[in-house]
């Protein structure tokens, strides 16, 4: 049995330090008043881009901040991670080299189930037959003509036939059969999903970041159907 682990370092205890935050913690009413905020004239314009222009600034102070901190949390997180990867790989790589060896075993012994199952409802049929032409000669042989050919016209009687037992079960070893689709041509798959384009339109994902650099190399002749230009409002700030 395999049982060798692989020593991996273990990182040391990683301390992180969180700032004070609460010079930069917004204040309560701080939604209430933004959704009070109307621009109607230029002067409300200024203002209101003054408002904003704060607002990021106070962003960024966040950021900045928290970035020490968080760069040591996701340096540490990255390590860790990697350490869970790399340790769990020397296992499961070995097992999923032996867990198809498994599968094929288990495949050929349920094709020979299989087979030796029509053999024993094959062998039980022909048996079932036999008996019910052996009864109908019977009841010939005594006269019983109607009788003969009441037996002779009605379904033998078969004996039912059990499968057979498959491999033994290993304690705390399972499996479990779950379907799974496979692609196998997309043309196809778009052909059936144009015949009925209202139910069935979720089985196409379409690639938004492709169709954003199209938008982006072609903003007024983009010519493909089904899709349209749209202009993102992005601000900037200096404080």
């Amino acid at each position: 049995m395999m049982t060798d682990e692989q020593e991996t370092p273990i990182p040391k205890t990683t301390t992180i330090t969180i700032p004070d935050l609460a010079p930069l913690t917004a204040a309560p009413d701080l939604m209430q008043r933004a959704t009070a905020l109307v621009v109607t004239n230029n002067d409300e314009r200024e203002k209101a881009l003054n408002v904003c222009k704060h607002l990021r600034a106070k962003e960024r102070a966040v950021e900045s901040a928290l970035k020490e901190a968080i760069d040591s949390a996701n340096k540490t997180h990255k390590v860790l991670t990697n350490l869970r990867r790399g340790m769990m790989l020397a296992f499961a790589n070995p097992r999923k080299l032996i867990e198809p060896k498994i599968t094929t075993f288990e495949e050929e012994e349920e094709r020979k189930a299989r087979a030796e199952k029509k053999r024993m409802e094959e062998e039980a049929t022909k048996q079932g037959e036999e008996i019910q032409v052996a009864m109908a000669a019977e009841a010939e042989a005594a006269g019983d003509s109607d009788v003969a050919e009441s037996i002779i016209s009605s379904p033998a009687a078969v004996p039912m036939v059990d499968s057979p037992a498959g491999p033994p079960r290993v304690e705390g070893a399972g499996k479990t059969k779950r379907p799974k689709a496979e692609l196998i041509s997309f043309p196809g798959l778009i052909r059936w999903v144009a015949q009925d384009i209202p139910n069935r339109q979720h089985f196409l994902k379409h690639d938004q970041s492709a169709l954003n650099r199209e938008a982006v190399s072609r903003p007024n002749n983009l010519n493909i159907p089904g899709v349209r230009v749209v202009f993102q409002v992005n601000r900037t700030y200096r404080s």
